[in-house]
Order: structure tokens, then C-alpha cells, then sequence
């Protein structure tokens, strides 16, 4: 439905904004930009390596913030 969309979308929002300034930059070029683990070390000065640890790290927290919605919310 679109009323569980929009929740989605808000949660999704709202988890993003937990991390940290750095990784939510990451996580939104990424998932939202289309950006690859390469391009985005480039754009931010960084290494691909470290862009791929905080990347892992920000996916397990928005999961975890959003997981109820995932596992039950949608049924």
C-alpha cells in the first residue's frame, strides 16, 4: 500500500539519520546514487576498503532499525 511505503521510506529516512555524518553519505551515494565502492573512496578521499567496512556497518544499522517493518510490518 502506499501508507506502508511512505512508512518505509520515513524509517529508512530516519535510520540514515542515525549514522554517522560520513557513513550516511556513503550509504545515500551508494543506495540512492548508484554509485560504485570505488567512486565514492574517490569522492570522499578515502580507500574502497574503508568505504566497504563503514557501507557493511551502516546496512547492518538501518536493517536493524527497519527490521520490524521488514519482518512483520508488510505481511
Amino acid at each position: 500500500t502506499q501508507r506502508a511505503g511512505r512508512e518505509m521510506r520515513a524509517r529508512i529516512r530516519q535510520a540514515i539519520s542515525k549514522l554517522g555524518e560520513k557513513s550516511a553519505e556513503m550509504f545515500v551515494l551508494k543506495y540512492f546514487e548508484g554509485y560504485g565502492n570505488n567512486e565514492i573512496a574517490e569522492l570522499m578521499g578515502t580507500s574502497a576498503m574503508v568505504v566497504g567496512v563503514l557501507l557493511h556497518r551502516a546496512r547492518t544499522r538501518v536493517k536493524k532499525e527497519i527490521g520490524d517493518l521488514l519482518e512483520g510490518g508488510q505481511a
